[in-house]
């Protein structure tokens, strides 16, 4: 049975808010780390990590539960 045209466009619209949420998540993220890494460099002595993150934001393919588990790993230090 073929999907009508109504089913194809809000499959389309849900697919788009995914798309949208997932990159404002991911936005959110990129925020806090660099916030993170701003905390650390008054604090001194955790240059390691923090290169590591710099290196995660810039990186185009970093994913977004990459991003959770850099701050994750910010926030314990």
């Amino acid at each position: 049975m073929s999907e009508s045209l109504k089913d194809i466009i809000e499959k389309e619209i849900v697919e788009e808010e995914k798309i949208e949420i997932a990159y404002s998540e991911m936005i959110l993220l990129s925020e806090r780390i660099e916030e993170r890494i701003e905390e650390l460099r008054d604090l001194g002595g955790f240059e390691d990590e923090i290169e590591e993150a710099e290196i995660a934001l810039e990186d185009e393919e970093v994913t977004c539960e990459e991003l959770k588990i850099i701050l994750e790993n910010l926030e314990e230090l």
